[in-house]
Formats: C-alpha cells, structure tokens, sequence
C-alpha cells in the first residue's frame, strides 16, 4: 500500500518521505539492542583460526566438572561479564566449570536426518510390499533403504563437532556493547 498523503490535524498532509524517514528512525531508537548480539560466547582453538560463537538465544549442549559423564543441553538465556557466568532457563553455570562444549553445523545435521527419515520409510514401505506380495518390489529394492540409513548415520555423526576445553580450546565471554 502506498501512502500518497498521511492526514494530520487541520487537514494538512505530511511529506511521505518525512513519514518513512520518521517510522525508520523509530524502529532503529527502540529495536537497537536487538538488532546485533553484543554479548556472545567465543569457542577458539590454538591451531584454528575459526572460532565458534554462541549468542544469547542460542542452544549449548556442554559437560561440566560437577557431572562429567552427561552432557547438559540449554538455551543461553543471559551472559554474566562480571561474574565470568552463563544463565540458562533453570541453572547458572561457571565458565571455570565447562570442560567440554560441542557445535552442531546445522546443514549437515539437517541433511543427516532427512537421509534417516528417507531410508526408514523406504525400508517400512518395501518390507509392507513384500509382505503382503505386491509384484513391483523386490528384495534388492530394501539396499536403496539401507544405504539411505548408511548415509543418514554417517552424515549426523560428522555433523557434530566436541571441544575439550583445556590446553587446546577455551571459552571466552566477550561484551562488545557501545558504553
């Protein structure tokens, strides 16, 4: 829709370009904070020169020196400079107490489930077919499945990748918020 004239007291019409320009400079005043992670988590490495950041909003699954054996899953819901602490919707945690941190790549992770859900169904769908007889399957046609579920289960465990915080990787909070 587009605004030839917006009404104002005593019938007089503003500029629409006054209007955009004002409605813009709104939406930048009060959505400035929002627009840009200004507090993140750094993962880097000694020998890598990528890092892995983690924004407030972003899910973590890490291991703690309090339970070293499971891995904990979260939603980082704030990041503690002062006090070196990451708050998660039902727990602080300590930077000092994260020993391990692992980074999902979403695209192969996606591409993992979908080669799972793909070579499951076409597996259900030959063994119905040859159960009850159809002629158009044959068993050489339950391989297409089972390679499917080969390449799903290959794909998601690369998809993964685990830091051991320590010697070679540490975790960084770092605020780059304009005082």
């Amino acid at each position: 829709m587009v605004f030839s004239s917006c009404p104002v007291k005593n019938n007089k019409t503003m500029n629409p370009l006054k209007f955009s320009f004002a409605l813009i400079f709104y939406v930048f005043m009060t959505a400035h904070d929002n627009l840009s992670a200004q507090k993140f988590i750094q993962i880097e490495q000694s020998r890598d020169a990528e890092n892995f950041r983690i924004t407030e909003g972003d899910m973590m699954e890490f291991k703690t020196k309090a339970f070293q054996d499971e891995w904990q899953k979260g939603r980082v819901e704030k990041i503690l400079m002062e006090d070196q602490a990451i708050i998660f919707s039902d727990r602080m945690i300590s930077v000092s107490e994260i020993t391990h941190v692992r980074i999902y790549r979403p695209l192969p992770d996606i591409a993992g489930k979908f080669f799972l859900l793909f070579g499951a169904s076409w597996l259900v769908y030959g063994l119905v077919a040859l159960i009850f007889g159809l002629p158009n399957v044959v068993p050489q046609d339950l391989l297409i499945g089972l390679v499917s579920l080969a390449i799903g289960w290959l794909v998601s465990r690369f998809s993964k990748r685990t830091f051991r915080i320590g010697k070679q990787s540490r975790i960084r909070l770092i605020d780059i918020t304009f005082p």
